[in-house]
């Protein structure tokens, strides 16, 4: 929208075209060279000073910002910023999807050249901007409320609670996994564990463990993500070895006796195999046929 739809801008009779148009426009006879004049925006369109700006509002964010008079139209009150004038269905490319040939062509050349962020050169261009130091700069001095602190505390122990949470292998906890043959594994014994399912003919029945709630040491509600078990079963295995077992002792043996009340449970310790050749035996006799 106009600020001003009747803003007058300044000008100065420096020629003599200028003085003819001003004398025309404002029917005067007698002007004194430089003398100062301030005349409307909208008819000075076709003049020498259509490049001069004035300030509108964007109907859209509400921002200030200066367009060219020659771009305007005084009937015409509704503006939009560089931003906004292509936001939403008024974008040209607004619901459409990508031309095939433009996948192939984008897919060749970055297969060709790489991804530009990871050039050097692009490194070194966003390193010398120090967005992030603007950035900090902006915040420098403010604080998040405490009720909007609280809120965040609040929601996110409730999600922990339900259990909205992805598994802890996964990388939002920034937890790095590995696939083996389409099962994700965290560490070399789970590694091993499924390397000896393969061996025994059953890596397509095993997948990841379910979740499991409990109370730990500092009595918190808290979710435990088992690492494997059998499909279609109550069969599930925990994969540790005496080093980190001992370590987490205490909140290990909370799990434990959470986890036995709904499901068989089983430690594999230090790749010792020898109670997963008993559940594969139960596994076949019981669920399989």
């Amino acid at each position: 929208m106009f600020i001003d739809k009747e803003e007058k801008l300044e000008i100065k009779a420096t020629g003599s075209r200028r003085i003819c148009f001003i004398k025309k426009y404002l029917n005067l006879k007698n002007i004194k060279l430089n003398e100062v004049f301030y005349i409307e925006w909208y008819v000075l369109k076709t003049t020498q000073l259509r490049r001069n700006k004035i300030k509108v509002k964007c109907d859209d964010c509400k921002k200030i910002i200066e367009k060219r008079i020659c771009d305007l139209d005084v009937n015409n009150d509704y503006h939009l910023c560089r931003n906004c004038v292509l936001k939403g269905d008024r974008n040209p490319w607004y619901g459409k999807t990508m031309h095939e040939n433009v996948k192939k062509g984008l897919k060749k050349w970055t297969e060709e050249n790489g991804n530009p962020f990871t050039w050097k050169s692009s490194k070194e261009k966003i390193k010398e901007k120090n967005g992030w130091k603007i950035t900090a700069d902006k915040k420098k001095g403010t604080h998040y409320s405490t009720d909007w602190c609280n809120n965040i505390s609040k929601g996110l122990k409730r999600a922990w609670k339900e259990g909205k949470f992805t598994p802890h292998y996964d990388d939002w906890l920034n937890v790095k996994t590995e696939i083996y043959k389409g099962i994700e594994y965290q560490c070399s014994y789970e590694l091993d564990f499924l390397k000896y399912i393969e061996k025994m003919g059953f890596l397509k029945d095993v997948e990841r463990g379910p979740k499991i709630r409990y109370i730990n040491k500092d009595n918190e509600q808290k979710i435990y993500f088992c690492d494997y078990r059998f499909k279609n079963s109550d069969i599930i295995f925990e994969i540790k070895s005496s080093y980190f077992l001992q370590l987490h002792k205490e909140n290990y043996l909370l799990k434990e006796e959470a986890a036995k009340k709904k499901y068989d449970y089983n430690l594999v310790l230090d790749n010792d195999f020898t109670i997963v050749d008993e559940k594969i035996k139960q596994y076949n006799e019981i669920y399989k046929f």
